[in-house]
């Protein structure tokens, strides 16, 4: 049972430091000097390969606790069992997941640009 809680956590963990990552933009908006670790924390992880331990040791803690591991990443896992429902053939999968990849990407990058532009225009007016 306690291998189970753990890999829970690690789970809950990840989850949280993406949306940090994909949201966190939001708090800067609030608290301009979380600009100092969103900014660069999220830029290097979203365009580098990063290793991510958080993975194989989520997969270690869940066979240890008796139960399979994920199947590549444990997001990916967890994400594609929700958005691709059993039943679907493959090309209407892939399509899905594209179309949502691309609607979360670009939604994000809009997001990111409006609150880093309005936080400059801020640090401009503050100047004057």
């Amino acid at each position: 049972m306690i291998y189970v809680r753990a890999a829970d956590t690690v789970f809950v963990i990840h989850a949280l430091f993406i949306a940090w990552v994909g949201l966190g933009s939001v708090a800067v908006l609030c608290w301009p000097r979380l600009a100092l670790l969103h900014l660069p924390w999220g830029a290097y992880v979203s365009f580098t390969e990063w290793p991510r331990p958080q993975t194989p040791l989520e997969q270690s803690l869940r066979i240890a606790a008796g139960q399979r591991g994920c199947n590549g990443g444990c997001i990916d896992h967890h994400l594609l069992a929700f958005i691709n429902p059993d039943g679907l053939t493959r090309y209407p999968q892939i399509v899905i997941v594209i179309l949502i990849l691309i609607v979360i990407g670009l939604g994000l990058l809009l997001v990111h640009l409006f609150v880093y532009v309005r936080l400059v225009h801020r640090w401009r007016v503050a100047r004057r």
